[in-house]
């Protein structure tokens, strides 16, 4: 993923694809050093704005987070561990 402010990652989605599923580890617990997953321009995560970001703001390592597209404009959330939550922007 790609470097945020002040030391967070931001991983992009491909444009979603029926089928497509992704896990995502959040193995850093460092305070001010979250992780961030953007949808990309359209698609939503779990029914929310489109582009918007899906993150881990919590400082504890070792939380999961599994999405998979339902259909080319989608993604939901099958499995989750720990605490994530919709972002407009990453701070």
């Amino acid at each position: 993923g790609a470097g945020g402010t002040p030391a967070n990652v931001i991983f992009s989605l491909p444009t979603a694809a029926t089928g497509l599923t992704y896990t995502f580890i959040d193995a850093n617990s460092t305070a001010a050093e979250d992780l961030y997953i953007k949808a990309a321009s359209g698609d939503k995560i779990n029914q929310g704005t489109a582009g918007q970001y899906l993150a881990c703001k919590t400082d504890s390592a070792g939380q999961s987070v599994t999405l998979q597209a339902i259909n080319d404009e989608r993604w939901e959330i099958i499995a989750v561990s720990g605490t994530w939550e919709a972002d407009s922007a990453p701070d």
